[in-house]
């Protein structure tokens, strides 16, 4: 048989950070030949035994030549292989071009919310179902094959990933063999990951709760499962002030009325992945004491209480009074002036007197409960339905003169009703509480409003006739409160 070498491939290996490979694989076939020696310039020659498959004399060859990434991927290179034993044997020469081969094995682990986890800088990792997954290489066609412990799992043989449950306390290690796809010279690759459990459970954050509403001292819980194992917690109360605690209850003074945001972040023990946790919850603005239903922040019980601090007998209710009563006058006069413009000089000048008299006393009046009074619930909703279904019903029941603000009373009337509606669903306030609260309110505003009215001659007959009518309407109302709402919130 005849002594001929066959030069079959070059393959860069062991790729550096340039992606170039750090040596090069050549490799071929003899016959009759024992020794190879392979010149690749500018490298010295190698001179390499031949393994006989399966017996001589048919062999393989493989020399192996370290650029140091002096060598691209794709780059031609020129190759000659002799026969170092026989001197008669066909030299081989080719050119070919550098196949590279990947050289390492990339392996990423995730938790069940698909959240990278980094295994060996944590003490320990939560139990919890991890996915062990093969970012690189990632070729099409390449094989993958998983062992636990050193044990197969056949069930994810040729996936490039592995979902194994990690319990408490457990440790394990996970590997990988890559094989790469059919026809392609490259080597066997590997790669593993060593998980070990936590032997307790971590603690887990869910939610924040807020028992109560600025202004209010008001208490402050943490939600979640295990919380007794969290190392501690980190508070900011959304008024500058903060705090810290071994436990997930916290008090705060609320000093201001503005709606805050407050937050906890939870430090977890070391091996819990990741160490802090952090939730927040808005703390709403509402008058101190108010707690919503089963102590849902922000939205005043349904027991009627919620407008205690501007009620009768206190200053602010009868800033609350004055601010109705000088809006629905305003809102009437200017009605009456323009439902008579053909009024002499100096009545207009008297109207218009009257108008800027009230809107300083409504102005001075809102600054005031502003600035000094605890405000209810939606307190600006209140005021508008509040003012808006008295100036409805005063304009209706002052058709009589001026009929043409017929639609403008109907209107007022049906807006301030939307309006309690709204205010009512907004701040759980009952339709009992509602009549019990502000009927009288309305009924004591309307007996002024129509008083003051009376004393204008031209308006003498229709208010005299309104004013039997409304607080007929008013006493039936509050008749039907009385007794359909006894004993209800």
């Amino acid at each position: 048989m005849a002594c001929v070498i066959t030069i079959d491939s070059v393959t860069g290996l062991n790729l550096g950070a340039s992606g170039q490979p750090q040596d090069i694989a050549i490799s071929g076939t003899v016959q009759d030949c024992k020794q190879v020696t392979v010149y690749f310039n500018p490298f010295p020659p190698q001179t390499v035994t031949v393994v006989w498959v399966p017996t001589y004399p048919v062999g393989k060859w493989t020399a192996k030549f370290h650029t140091g990434e002096g060598i691209p991927c794709g780059a031609s290179i020129s190759v000659q292989a002799d026969c170092a034993t026989d001197k008669t044997c066909t030299t081989g020469r080719l050119n070919l071009v550098v196949h590279c081969c990947p050289s390492a094995v990339t392996l990423e682990v995730v938790d069940s919310t698909n959240k990278q986890v980094d295994p060996a800088a944590v003490a320990c990792l939560p139990s919890a179902v991890y996915t062990i997954r093969v970012t690189a290489p990632a070729r099409p066609g390449q094989g993958y094959s998983w062992s636990v412990d050193n044990v197969l799992q056949p069930q994810y043989t040729g996936q490039p990933f592995i979902n194994y449950p990690l319990q408490a306390g457990a440790t394990t290690d996970i590997s990988v063999s890559v094989t790469a796809p059919v026809g392609d010279n490259c080597p066997l690759l590997s790669g593993n990951v060593h998980l070990i459990g936590c032997s307790v459970a971590c603690p887990d954050l869910t939610g924040l709760n807020v028992n109560g509403c600025t202004p209010n001292n008001l208490t402050l819980t943490a939600l979640g499962t295990n919380l007794g194992l969290a190392q501690e917690f980190d508070w900011t109360f959304g008024d500058g002030a903060t705090g810290v605690t071994a436990g997930p209850v916290v008090s705060h003074n609320y000093l201001g009325s503005a709606q805050v945001t407050a937050s906890v972040v939870m430090l977890r023990p070391p091996g819990c992945s990741p160490r802090t946790q952090l939730h927040d919850q808005v703390v709403p603005a509402c008058t101190p004491g108010s707690t919503g239903p089963g102590g849902t922040p922000g939205r005043p019980s349904d027991s009627g209480d919620s407008d205690d601090s501007d009620g009768p007998g206190t200053w602010c209710g009868w800033l609350h009074y004055a601010i109705i009563l000088a809006a629905i006058l305003l809102a009437v006069t200017a009605e009456l002036y323009l439902c008579a413009p053909d009024l002499s000089l100096a009545a207009s000048h008297a109207l218009a007197a009257i108008l800027i008299g009230l809107g300083i006393v409504a102005a001075v009046a809102l600054a005031a409960y502003w600035a000094f009074c605890d405000k209810p619930c939606w307190w600006g909703l209140l005021f508008a339905w509040q003012i808006t279904l008295g100036a409805g019903l005063v304009t209706l029941l002052l058709t009589k003169c001026c009929t043409h603000l017929q639609p403008v009373g109907w209107a007022a009337v049906l807006a301030g009703v939307a309006g309690a509606v709204v205010w009512a669903r907004k701040c759980k306030v009952s339709v009992c509480t509602v009549l019990r609260k502000f009927a009288p309110v309305i009924a004591s505003v309307l007996s002024l409003v129509f008083g003051a009215l009376g004393g204008i001659p031209v308006l003498t007959a229709c208010v005299d006739s309104a004013f039997q009518i409304v607080m007929g309407i008013l006493s039936a109302g509050e008749i039907l409160a009385l007794a359909g709402c006894s004993g209800k919130k």
